[in-house]
This record gives C-alpha cells, structure tokens and sequence, in this order.
C-alpha cells in the first residue's frame, strides 16, 4: 500500500484543520437546522391556533384584536404578519417556546464553534512540540543514491547479527526486514545485470536467514505458552492436594503433565538450541497454600510432626526438593524406619515442590522432564 508523506508542518496544519472541519461542521449544521425545522412547526401551529381563535371571536372583538396585533407590531418593530398579533395566553406560551428554541440553538451552535476553537488550539499547541514522524530511513529508501541504500542494507545486516548474538531475535528479524528493504530499493535504480543478480543472492540469503529466526521465536513462545499452563495447574494441584480436595488436584496434575509433555515435544521436534538463554515464566496463582509451617497444614498428623521435629524439619522448605528425583531422601529414610506412614510420605513429597511466587525459571530441558514426572506422579496419587 503506498503511503503518503506530509514534507512540512503547514501542510501537516492544512490537513488537520480538514480533519477538524469535516469532525464538527457536520454536528454544528445538524444542530442548526433541526431546531429551525421544529421552530417553522411551532409557528405553523400558533398560526393556526391564532386563525381558529379569531373565528370565534365577535366582530368588536375580532377589531379589538386587530388594533391590539398593530400594537404589539409596532412595539415589536414587525410587520403585522403572522402570529404575531395575538396576545392569548395559548400564544404568549408558544412565542415563548419559540424564543426559547432559537436562543438554544444559537447557544448549542455557540458551543459547538468553542468546542471546535478548543480542539484547534490544542492540537497547535501539542503540533507545535511535535514534529513530523520520522521517515528518514523511508525517505532514504526512495531518494537516496544506490550506494547508500547499499551501505544502510549492510549495517542493518550488522545489527541483525549483534541482536542474534544478544538473543533478541525480534529485534534481528525487524533488522533482516529493513535489510531487505534497502537492497530492494537499491536494485529498482539500477541496470547492471550482475549487481542486481548479487543483491537479489543477498536478499535471497537474508530472507532465509529471517525465517530461520522467526521459527525459533515461534518454538520459544509455544515452550513458553506451555510452561506457564504447566506451572500454574502444578501449583494449584499442590494446593488442592494438601486440602484434600483430591479430584480437583487430579484434574490439575493431569493437565500440568500434559502441558510438559507439550513443551518436552516442541523442543525434541525443533533443530534450535532452545536454551541459549533461561526460560521465565510467569502465572497467575489460582490457589496456595495456607502456610509453609507443617504444624498447620491439615493433613499432617502428629506422629509425622514428631519424627520431623527429630530431624529439624518444622516447614516444607525443611524438606528439600530433590530435583532429581519425586521423593526427597529424608521422607525415604522415615518412610523406610516406619517413622511415617506411606499416605504421610506421598503427601509431603507433594509439598515438598511447591515455592513462593509465580514466576519460575527453567535452565535445562531435563528440568521440564522432572516436572512432567512429579506431575505425572500426584496424578496418580490423587484419587
């Protein structure tokens, strides 16, 4: 689609004010001639009312009416036509009506004038610390000389490099697109076969190049998309788990779990390295647990708090995460002496996951594997 460019703040102004007309001029105008069209009923309607009364009136005072329609006239420097003559109530309210219609519509269109006024000054005021939207590189693009556009091509090659190296890939794709661009507009002003078939190699590279980037862009935001609904529903199965509110918590490890399996799944299918940088994630916590101080926690009973209490372990950090395994080692060794019941070591080992906050950072793909197996392992505990 071709754009068109404003070259100067006076035809910038020129074309605000068109905009500004056709904005309150239609208003301005609908207001006026609604009001005068209602303003032509109410006097075809006291007209009429004043005809039908001077037809019942008797001849003396039909001539009284008269006399009274040329003083009224005179005071009100009008011509005796009309309505205006008669001095009935029925009358007197109408006129009034009709006064009253037309001193709005003239205070409505006064408005309007003041709002327009406003708007105008403004946007001056705001235009005047306001230039015109850069488009120097549009600009360069459509007058500069074959070797500029050239030149700008290969420093936007640079910066997509420098940007790839940092990991921003939108930033490299957004410099690989103004790349592209530059070349394109280089080889519409030349005729030299052999420079041309050189650029169109270069653009043919850079585009390739653009696409491989966007697909890792694409395969970071699904991991992405599918950590965050695996750590929200882990979390909140956690949660439910430790309340006893086992089908819920069934629901949400199942979901957790195959949320992993999603992301496991689109990184073994992609050829990039999606790791070149942490994955952070961030959710929003559909529930928690009432505190991390086992004692209160109300599926822990008193011979658990007992032999936890031997070992130093009064919260659920106490615990550990192994994140090698689903069990951390000081449950086995309880659960192995008989110091805890198996119902007590699963329902620890479920708390013993959960941490503060709703952010979490994955470094390694072997991390999301030991998710998908704790998920995988409170769903079949949940019953």
């Amino acid at each position: 689609m071709k754009r068109t460019h404003i070259n100067s703040k006076r035809e910038y102004f020129y074309w605000r004010w068109v905009l500004v007309s056709s904005k309150f001029a239609p208003s301005i105008l609908k207001i006026v001639d609604n009001n005068i069209f209602i303003l032509i009923i109410a006097l075809v309607l006291v007209r009429a009312t004043d005809e039908d009364m001077n037809r019942n009136l008797s001849p003396s005072e039909n001539q009284l009416d008269k006399t009274e329609q040329k003083s009224v006239s005179g005071i009100l420097g009008l011509v005796p036509f009309g309505p205006f003559g008669s001095s009935s109530p029925e009358l007197l309210v109408l006129l009034a009506v009709s006064a009253v219609i037309v001193l709005a519509t003239i205070a409505l269109a006064i408005l309007r004038g003041y709002q327009l006024w406003k708007w105008i000054t403004t946007s001056n005021a705001e235009d005047e610390n306001m230039s015109v939207p850069d488009s120097s590189a549009e600009q360069t693009r459509s007058t500069g000389s074959v070797d500029q556009l050239i030149t700008d091509g290969n420093q936007a090659i640079e910066a997509n490099k420098q940007a790839y190296r940092n990991n921003e890939y939108r930033a490299a794709v957004e410099s690989l697109s103004n790349a592209i661009d530059y070349y394109q507009a280089a080889i519409d002003r030349i005729s030299n076969p052999n420079k041309i078939a050189d650029l169109e190699e270069t653009i043919a590279d850079a585009k390739a190049e653009k696409r491989r980037i966007e697909s890792i862009t694409t395969v970071q935001t699904t991991v992405k998309e599918a950590l965050q609904t695996g750590e929200r529903n882990f979390k909140e199965a956690i949660a439910r788990y430790a309340v006893g509110n086992q089908t819920v918590a069934r629901i949400r490890f199942r979901q957790a779990r195959d949320a992993y399996e999603e992301a496991r799944q689109t990184i073994e299918n992609s050829e990039i390295e999606v790791f070149a940088e942490p994955i952070e994630v961030s959710f929003e916590e559909e529930a928690t647990l009432p505190s991390i101080a086992i004692e209160e926690l109300a599926g822990v009973n008193d011979a658990t708090l007992n032999a936890l209490s031997l070992v130093g372990i009064e919260l659920l950090t106490d615990i550990g995460d192994d994140n090698e395994g689903i069990k951390p080692a000081v449950l086995t060794d309880l659960q192995q002496n008989g110091e805890i019941s198996d119902n007590q070591a699963t329902l620890l080992s479920v708390l013993s996951w959960w941490y503060e906050g709703d952010i979490n950072v994955f470094f390694t793909k072997e991390e999301i594997s030991q998710r998908y197996k704790k998920a995988d392992y409170g769903f079949d505990k949940s019953t």
